[in-house]
């Protein structure tokens, strides 16, 4: 409904022109689909260059939003909702009757830094647990920079290199960077969605997905405005104001140092 129909071949000929065999294809499918099993394992997601744990399906569904966007000539419209309107709407009302800082999150840890495999949560999942908050934010990011028509083409490796692996040079921290690059998602993230009605973009998403499974009816609940309002007081919170405080205090301790150590990062 946001990106239309990937193809309108059958699943035999699409793998006779795709760049994908069909053993790599179905790899490919089981590393994007993101699930939480009943033991906490959070799967579909993966541990990037700078130590972020990210989901692939929102970081995928925003750069296909973007491409898509670029080719067509239009804005990239369902990028929001595809990257975090969705996620956050729905874990909003289905955890309505906990305090707001119950409905986003968890985060969790790896069974291994050198050679991850396992990603543990460190509570019960919500909806948007904080890989999918990571992969929304930075889906949204990097689909918004392919939708930018008079940006030059750039090859989908490059700009995945340059967003999650970078140079950051000798006594310059991250505030003297101006591309846009990982370790920036909640403030870049934060300058384009907060001038946003974010609140009208959530029910919008909402009310789509209530139309599309004949589920109008709980629009009628009066507690949904209450939730979703709450729910994104909480976000703007969690993921933008304490990330603000905090590279803010980090400036002032380490002014004139570098990343050195910053996992992703390059110093020359």
């Amino acid at each position: 409904h946001f990106l239309g129909p990937s193809y309108n071949l059958s699943v035999d000929e699409v793998l006779d022109t795709a760049i994908l065999n069909a053993s790599s294809f179905r790899f490919f499918d089981k590393a994007v689909h993101h699930i939480v099993t009943q033991s906490g394992e959070e799967r579909g997601v993966v541990l990037t260059p700078d130590g972020t744990t990210v989901a692939l399906l929102p970081l995928l569904l925003g750069i296909e939003s973007g491409l898509k966007a670029s080719t067509d000539g239009t804005p990239p419209a369902g990028i929001f909702p595809l990257t975090l309107g969705r996620r956050l709407g729905l874990s909003f009302l289905s955890l309505q009757e906990f305090p707001p800082s119950y409905r986003l999150g968890p985060n969790g840890c790896w069974d291994s830094v050198k050679h991850p495999k396992v990603f543990k949560l460190s509570k019960p999942a919500t909806l948007v647990t904080d890989a999918i908050i990571n992969g929304g934010m930075d889906g949204l990011i990097l689909g918004m920079d392919l939708s930018n028509h008079s940006a030059p083409q750039q090859a989908l490796s490059e700009l995945l290199k340059g967003y999650y692996n970078f140079t950051l040079h000798e006594m310059r921290g991250l505030d003297a960077v101006h591309a846009h690059i990982s370790p920036r998602r909640r403030e870049i993230s934060k300058s384009i969605l907060e001038p946003l009605d974010l609140y009208g973009l959530v029910m919008e998403t909402l009310h789509l997905i209530w139309k599309l499974e004949k589920t109008e009816w709980i629009a009628l609940d009066k507690g949904v405005e209450k939730a979703v309002k709450e729910g994104l007081q909480e976000f703007a919170h969690k993921y933008w104001a304490l990330w603000s405080a905090l590279m803010a205090t980090s400036t002032k301790a380490e002014v004139g140092t570098s990343s050195a150590h910053t996992p992703g990062v390059t110093t020359v």
